[in-house]
């Protein structure tokens, strides 16, 4: 998508959560990405004309959705793409309502279909839905792929798209009892992401009701039930129409068994963007080394540094190490960091 959009390199404005294998790919193209908050993002793409595109991710591993209408429309005024990480959502395109991003007003997405449909590990899709960008797709991809692709799984994604043009209404039973799994943990005091969220998926702060994502975790699997992710304050679970309502029963057993605890206290914020010192592709590929977080400081960082939660990188590559940036990173276990010589 990248290469498509920016082929010669230039601005893209780019939401903080994202995926490193973008930070390597602008890093390669010679682009330079403005990084905004998700919430600052129509802002900051009506702020940079000169930007060539937008690039974000929706939705992200809790769930939640970006308001890929208004960006859309943000990105329509400057006259660039939107360009969409939809790792997580290539099955949004079947929920009611449908919330994939072609269907919102993206000029393209990447779906990693092996996360959330019967697609073997490694399968994806590039969609397109600006004809100005279908000519030269292939070569784009050739320029990253591999000339000797996996067979079996592109036949897995041959076959997933015919399950799905043959299951069309999997999708809607299966927001219904997901739903019914999120009720009844809300109504034990468990709360759930904020704003517009992927229906399907089950994101639970076990941390509202004194209990880590991971405790939570291993409690679930002690009751038959595996989760997707989990960390100091969130236990993810990915719900699919090949689930069983006796998953669904045991799901909600196992919800019912987590005890309720005064809440855990809540992590620092987020410290401020930090100053950039140097470029992506300077930094990812410049001599590097690793220090002792305690003088990383005032150094510039070779490489993405990101604690879950947020699942927001604290520092990018060619960035300056700030002192609150340090010191956010220790409270996450963080010993050593990985700068520019």
């Amino acid at each position: 998508m990248l290469r498509l959009a920016a082929p010669l390199g230039g601005t893209v404005v780019c939401s903080r959560t994202v995926h490193r294998s973008a930070v390597n790919a602008m890093a390669l193209l010679g682009i330079q990405a403005v990084w905004a908050m998700p919430d600052d993002l129509v802002s900051v793409i009506r702020s940079h004309p000169e930007a060539k595109a937008a690039y974000v991710t929706s939705p992200n591993y809790y769930g939640q959705l970006l308001e890929i209408p208004a960006l859309s429309r943000a990105c329509a005024e400057q006259g660039i793409p939107l360009l969409v990480d939809n790792a997580h959502g290539a099955h949004l395109m079947f929920t009611r309502p449908r919330l994939h991003p072609l269907a919102q007003g993206a000029a393209m997405t990447a779906c990693s279909a092996h996360k959330t449909l019967n697609v073997l590990t490694g399968g994806a899709w590039l969609n397109i839905a600006d004809g100005r960008f279908a000519r030269d797709a292939k070569a784009a991809m050739a320029l990253f792929g591999s000339t000797s692709p996996s067979y079996p799984v592109m036949a897995s994604l041959d076959l997933a798209r015919e399950w799905l043009r043959t299951h069309r209404d999997a999708y809607p039973p299966l927001q219904e009892k997901a739903a019914q799994i999120r009720d009844y943990a809300a109504s034990r005091g468990i709360a759930l992401p904020g704003g517009r969220t992927d229906p399907t998926r089950i994101a639970l702060n076990t941390a509202s009701i004194g209990m880590s994502g991971t405790d939570a975790a291993r409690r679930f699997r002690a009751a038959g039930v595996e989760p997707e992710y989990a960390d100091g304050a969130w236990v993810v679970l990915i719900a699919t129409p090949f689930n069983r309502d006796s998953d669904f029963t045991r799901l909600a057993d196992a919800v019912g068994l987590l005890p309720v605890r005064a809440p855990l206290a809540q992590g620092p914020a987020l410290p401020p963007l930090p100053p950039v010192r140097t470029d992506l592709r300077t930094a990812l590929l410049a001599p590097a080394e690793t220090v002792a977080l305690d003088r990383a400081a005032g150094r510039v960082a070779a490489r993405p540094e990101c604690p879950c939660p947020p699942g927001v990188p604290v520092v990018m590559p060619g960035e300056e190490i700030t002192k609150e940036a340090a010191e956010f990173l220790r409270g996450y276990g963080f010993f050593s960091l990985k700068v520019l010589k």
